[in-house]
């Protein structure tokens, strides 16, 4: 057969281009010295490659050979080796060059290193995670810090430059110091976005040595790969990555964001059974967070993720929201449900754009209800191209953000967990088996007491709050501190025996049919319908103080938070909603008429004072946005 002149013309062409293009090396960079578990090798792509040859020797010319390899370069292994063994200690030379069919290209430069075992783990962490200094992580899909910085204090104002941080999804994909250095200039902390181990550790490890506002790596997603996922030697690639980036980070007393959501099977507590030594050794940096990315029964990861902060095997835990869903729980306009066999094409279709700005707000406060002291913002929208807020994220997040830290509204740690009075110690062979998104078998009992009425996927707020978040805790944890009592699972398979011992150990504080929670003075509500605009009912008395009882009507997609003081001589709140045509009708019996500051003041619709009864009645427009209430 004949091939015709303009197609082999083309083949030639391409084949005497890649004949001379070598490929130019990422990581490690040249003359660095390295942690023996960061052993990862990068480099950029090569147009009309198959694969790759690395050779890593102990000298330039490359005769005392320690590794010469063919890499795989498809899915998650294009353009590195990653090996399944680290490399000794000592110095190496290593290079790198493209092959096609039977072709090799021209060798890269030589880079040298140097491998070292004796990095100790520090002690401490590079910063402070408590209920009064939060993190929220903010992702960065557009905004390039290279080209412009006129609008930081617009999108992290003064204060908050160590609460809002900058995980920039570029950081993986290039020109990742030139940024580092932009951020550090800036005076920002950031954290390396690396999504299923695709950046090289000792990128990660040069971040480390050279900027001190890399607080650490942020990425999710991967229970699936790290039981599956085959590295090019035979190695579980993936999980063998997160075992080493753990190692680092402690390494350098940095952080390791993790985030997943339970996909088919109850991988919180099986994950964790596995790899609990790490967990124990690395507690200070390894942050659990529940990433909603899947709703699959989101109600048992928040409370696995809580669990392993009650246990103490995780300093700190974490909510990470993604608008993916939305889609994902087949949820469209309103009160819309996309059949499960459709919901791919309508998830390609709208993506995000249909998920409720304050959606991500709700997931939140349930975070908060649930222990967490980080919340990630996996959005696509909040900072523009050229880093200035968008129209959702002074409405929305920013003002949020900045009421958790000035009012602290983070219950302290002590108690927070003084106020989880039983715990459920899971058995892990109730733990077998697929959910089908549904609280069956083992859990069944988290479908009684959270009054579950959808599928597991689109039910992430408790229709009955009356027990906040179920502790679900690590399986084999012993005891815990304080008063909490923990429960075996198997004395659970009964849920109606279930909720009657949660009931005998959460007396019936409120009154309605929207979540409510308070926990050391912070008050929580908000509409418990993900996507079903029904309003409901709200009241919660408290024991002293200002204010004695807070009621109303609340709406889908609108939530209210406060702060009761210490001596309870005042109360502050924060309120908003999706909708800017509805209000919040809400009324407040005081102990006496209270001096009242709403802010801004064209929010108010209606103030009345009803003296006979003590009852502050107010009517409160979203119009602008949030809406700030003080009482004194």
């Amino acid at each position: 057969m004949k091939l015709p002149t303009l197609f082999l013309g083309a083949l030639l062409s391409a084949a005497a281009a890649f004949a001379t293009e070598a490929p130019v090396l990422v990581s490690p960079v040249g003359g660095m010295e390295i942690t023996d578990v960061a052993t990862y090798f990068q480099w950029h792509p090569v147009a009309g490659c198959t694969n790759f040859e690395i050779q890593i020797a102990r000298e330039a010319t490359f005769s005392d050979l320690v590794k010469t390899k063919r890499t795989v370069n498809k899915g998650y292994h294009k353009n590195l080796y990653f090996p399944k063994d680290i490399l000794p200690p000592g110095a190496y030379c290593w290079r790198v060059r493209a092959l096609a069919a039977h072709q090799s290209g021209p060798w890269s430069e030589t880079r040298t290193l140097k491998v070292n075992a004796e990095h100790p783990v520090l002690p401490q962490v590079v910063r402070a995670i408590t209920p009064t200094t939060p993190l929220f992580l903010m992702r960065s899909r557009a905004w390039d810090p290279l080209k412009h910085t006129e609008h930081v204090q617009e999108i992290i104002p003064p204060g908050l430059e160590r609460v809002i941080i900058v995980d920039d999804l570029a950081l993986a994909s290039g020109r990742v110091f030139e940024r580092a250095q932009k951020y550090q200039e800036l005076g920002l902390d950031f954290v390396l976005w690396n999504n299923r181990c695709q950046v090289s550790l000792a990128t990660l490890e040069y971040l480390f040595q050279q900027f001190s506002h890399c607080i650490g790596t942020a990425e999710g997603e991967h229970f699936d790969g790290i039981t599956w996922e085959r590295g090019p030697e035979g190695n579980l690639a993936e999980l063998d990555f997160v075992h080493r980036a753990w190692t680092l980070c402690a390494k350098y007393g940095r952080f390791y964001f993790f985030a997943d959501g339970d996909a088919g099977s109850y991988r919180w507590p099986n994950f964790v059974t596995r790899d609990r030594e790490y967990f124990e050794k690395y507690r200070r940096n390894i942050v659990p967070m529940f990433k909603t990315t899947k709703g699959d029964l989101a109600l048992h990861s928040y409370g696995a993720v809580q669990g392993l902060m009650a246990a103490g095997l995780a300093e700190n835990c974490g909510t990470w929201v993604d608008e993916w869903i939305w889609p994902e729980c087949g949820f469209a306009k309103l009160g819309e449900v996309i059949p499960e066999q459709a919901r791919w094409a309508n998830r390609r279709k709208v993506g995000t754009k249909q998920c409720p700005w304050v959606y991500d707000i709700q997931m939140w406060l349930i975070g908060i209800a649930s222990g967490s002291t980080v919340f990630h913002l996996e959005s696509a929208h909040q900072w523009t191209p050229d880093g200035s807020a968008s129209k959702n994220y002074p409405r929305f997040f920013l003002p949020f953000v900045k009421a958790v830290v000035e009012h602290q509204l983070l219950p302290s740690r002590a108690a927070f967990l003084d106020s989880i009075r039983l715990a459920v110690r899971p058995d892990p062979e109730l733990m077998k088996g697929k959910h089908q998104k549904q609280y069956t078998g083992g859990y069944a009992f988290l479908r009684d007491l959270y009054a579950v009425q959808a599928p597991g996927d689109q039910e992430l707020i408790p229709n009955n709050s009356r027990y906040g978040i179920v502790c679900l805790l690590p399986p084999g944890t012993t005891n815990l501190a304080g008063r909490t009592r923990v429960l075996e699972q198997r004395d659970l398979l009964d849920p109606a025996r279930a909720v009657q011992l949660f009931n005998a150990a959460y007396p019936q504080r409120f009154t309605g049919d929207a979540f409510m929670w308070e926990c050391d003075g912070t008050v929580i509500v908000t509409d418990s319908n993900e996507n079903q605009d029904v309003p409901q009912k709200f009241a919660m008395p408290f024991e002293r103080g200002l204010v004695r009882s807070l009621g109303g009507v609340i709406g889908v997609h609108e939530y209210v938070i406060g702060k009761i003081a210490r001596d309870g001589n005042s109360f502050w709140f924060q309120t908003n909603g999706e909708d800017p045509d509805r209000a919040l009708d809400i009324a407040l019996t005081c102990a006496r008429k209270p001096d009242v500051n709403i802010e801004p003041p064209s929010a108010v619709q209606q103030t009345a004072w009803d003296e006979t009864s003590k009852t502050l009645k107010l009517r409160l427009s979203h119009q602008t946005g949030a809406v700030e209430v003080a009482l004194r």
